[in-house]
C-alpha cells in the first residue's frame, strides 16, 4: 500500500494596504472527506434496470467508496469493455483532480454534487446510475436517441441522462473564488464607531458554490460587518462588508490572524488510477460540501498619535529654545501626565496613544514651568489648550521673549559748583556715556537729559559696563567704569553717578573746562 497523506490546505488571505481585488482561492480538494493515496473500490449489486441502449437492457454498476468517515461515495467508470469491482474489489491511486474536464462536469452535473431534483430523481441509486450512463455517453460516443426506459416511470431517468450530459458538454465547472474588492485604499479610524481601524470591502462571489461563511472569534475581537456596523453572524449577499480590528490592540505593526468558517460546494472530481490496463480507470467523487477554517492575515500598520511641542524665539522663528520645561494634564487639570524638557532643537515629541493611553480625540492642557534662563517665562500666559485628533501629527508652537532691560543712569552733581552754581546732587544734563557688553563691545550710546537722566534701548539678560565719554561743562571726566547686570525681563536697572567740579582757580574762564 502506498502511504497516505491527509489533504490540507492553509487559505491565506493577507488585508494590505494596497490597490487590487483579494482572492480566497480553495484547493479544489482541500479538507474534502478523502485522503490522497490508495482507494478501495467496491461494487454494490443492484437488480434494478431503467433502461434499454439499442434495445438492450443496462446494467447498473454501482461502484462506490468509502471515505475517512466511513459514508459511500460514487467511483464512475471511465471506459467500458474493462474489469470493475463487481469481478473483485481493487485499489486505484488518487492523487490528482481529473485531466478530462467535460467527464468533470458531467459528474459534477450529477450525483452526488446536484440534489438532482430538477432531473425528478426519486432514489440516489436513479441519480448515480444517470450519471454514470451520462459519463458513458461522451466516453464511448453513445447516441442518446437511442436510450429507452424499460418502463414509462422510468422516461424520468432517461431525461435526466440526457441533462446531465448536455450540461456537462455546454458548460464549465463554477469556481467556489471569493474575491474582496477593496472600496478603502488603507484601514481607517471607522466613521460609525470610533473604537475601532475598519476597511470596507465589496465581496464577489458565486454564491451557488460559497453557500455562507461567517467570523469566527479571535483573541482580538476583531468584527466583521456590513456597511452599517451589524453584526454578520451569516453572510447574506451583503453587497459591502467591512472588517472591524479594535484600535486598542493595535500598539505596533501587527500581524493578526483572523478566522472565518466558510460553507463550500465541492467542484472537484479526482481521477482514480487502476494503473492495470485491465482495470477500470474511474472518477472519484467527493462530498458534495465542506466547511474550510480561512485564516486571514491582517496587516495593520500601528499609526501613533503624536504630540510636537516646538519652542521658539518670538522675534526670530530661526532660533530654537531648548532647555525650557512643560508640564502636560489631563483636561480637568486634576491629572498630570508628564513633565518634558525641550531638546537641543526646541522640540519634544510624545506618542500620547502610547504614553497617555489615549485613543481618541481629546483635549489635554500643556504648561510652560520652567524656561530657558535666556527667555521670559510669563506666568500669566504660560497656559495651551491643545485639541488631540486621534492617529494624526499634533503640533503646538509656543514662542518666548529673550529677557530684556533697559540701563536708567543718573547724572548729578557731587557738590556745590560755584561755575554753573549748582547745588549738590542737582541733574547735570549733557553727560556721554558708551554702554559695553562683556565682549568690551559697544552696545549703545546715551546722554543725559535737562534732568540728568538717561536710558538705554533693551538689552538682553546679561552684564554691561558704564564709561563716561564726555562730562558737563565745569565738571571733571569720570574715569571710572560702572558695572550693572540685567537679570529680569522689562525692568529698568538704575545707576547714579556724581561728578566731581573741576578745580575752581581766578583764570578759569566761565565758559568751561
Amino acid at each position: 500500500m502506498k502511504k497516505k497523506k491527509l489533504i490540507f490546505c492553509s487559505i491565506l488571505f493577507s488585508i494590505l494596504s494596497v490597490f487590487g481585488n483579494f482572492n480566497i482561492i480553495f484547493a479544489n480538494y482541500a479538507n474534502s472527506n478523502i485522503e490522497l493515496g490508495d482507494i478501495t473500490i467496491k461494487y454494490e449489486n443492484v437488480d434494478e434496470k431503467y433502461i434499454t441502449y439499442d434495445t438492450r437492457p443496462q446494467k447498473f454498476y454501482k461502484y462506490y467508496y468509502t471515505d475517512k468517515s466511513g459514508d459511500r461515495w460514487p467511483a464512475y467508470c471511465l471506459k467500458l469493455g474493462l474489469e470493475g469491482a463487481d469481478i473483485e474489489e481493487y485499489n486505484v491511486d488518487v492523487n490528482k483532480e481529473l485531466d478530462d474536464k467535460k467527464i468533470a462536469n458531467i459528474v459534477f452535473n450529477g450525483y452526488p454534487y446536484q440534489d438532482c431534483v430538477e432531473y425528478n430523481l426519486y432514489t440516489n441509486d436513479e441519480k448515480q446510475f444517470a450519471t454514470q450512463f451520462a459519463v458513458w455517453a461522451y466516453t464511448e460516443g453513445l447516441n442518446l436517441n437511442l436510450i429507452k426506459p424499460i418502463k414509462s416511470d422510468y422516461q424520468r431517468v432517461v431525461d435526466a441522462i440526457k441533462k446531465i450530459y448536455e450540461r456537462g458538454m455546454s458548460g464549465n465547472i463554477p469556481s467556489n473564488t471569493i474575491k474582496f474588492k477593496p472600496v478603502d485604499e488603507e484601514f481607517k479610524i471607522d466613521d460609525i464607531d470610533n473604537r475601532y481601524y475598519s476597511k470596507r470591502f465589496i465581496p464577489e462571489l458565486n454564491v451557488e458554490m460559497i453557500t455562507d461563511y461567517r467570523p469566527q472569534s479571535t483573541d482580538y475581537d476583531i468584527k466583521m460587518t456590513d456597511k452599517y456596523n451589524r453584526d454578520l453572524g451569516k453572510y447574506s449577499r451583503e453587497d459591502m462588508i467591512k472588517i472591524l480590528v479594535p484600535r486598542d490592540k493595535i500598539t505596533q505593526d501587527m500581524n493578526i490572524t483572523f478566522n472565518i468558517l466558510a460553507n463550500i460546494k465541492q467542484n472537484a472530481v479526482l481521477f482514480g488510477d487502476s494503473n492495470n490496463a485491465k482495470k477500470q480507470n474511474v472518477a472519484i467523487a467527493l462530498r458534495p460540501d465542506r466547511q474550510d477554517i480561512l485564516n486571514l492575515n491582517l496587516n495593520i500598520n500601528y499609526h501613533p498619535t503624536n504630540l510636537k511641542i516646538v519652542k521658539k524665539d518670538k522675534e526670530n522663528n530661526e532660533i530654537a529654545i531648548p532647555n525650557t520645561k512643560f508640564r502636560i494634564l489631563d483636561k480637568t487639570k486634576e491629572k498630570t501626565l508628564g513633565e518634558y524638557v525641550t531638546d537641543e532643537n526646541g522640540e519634544i515629541f510624545i506618542d500620547v496613544k502610547k504614553e497617555f493611553n489615549m485613543l481618541y480625540d481629546d483635549e489635554i492642557v500643556v504648561q510652560e514651568i520652567e524656561s530657558n534662563k535666556e527667555y521670559y517665562l510669563d506666568k500669566e500666559n504660560n497656559e495651551y489648550i491643545v485639541n488631540i485628533v486621534s492617529d494624526q501629527d499634533n503640533v503646538l508652537n509656543v514662542e518666548n521673549e529673550k529677557i530684556k532691560g533697559k540701563i536708567k543712569i543718573y547724572k548729578t552733581s557731587k557738590e556745590y559748583n560755584k561755575l554753573s552754581k549748582l547745588d549738590k546732587g542737582s541733574p547735570l544734563e549733557g553727560t556721554q556715556f558708551n554702554i559695553f557688553d562683556e565682549n568690551g563691545n559697544i552696545v549703545d550710546s546715551v546722554i543725559t537729559n535737562k534732568e540728568g537722566i538717561a536710558i538705554t534701548k533693551e538689552l538682553l539678560k546679561g552684564k554691561y559696563y558704564i564709561k563716561e565719554t564726555k562730562s558737563t561743562n565745569y565738571y571733571v571726566l569720570s574715569s571710572n567704569i560702572y558695572e550693572v547686570e540685567i537679570k529680569e525681563h522689562n525692568k529698568e536697572v538704575e545707576v547714579n553717578i556724581t561728578n566731581d567740579n573741576v578745580e575752581y582757580t581766578e583764570e578759569l574762564p566761565n565758559t568751561g573746562m
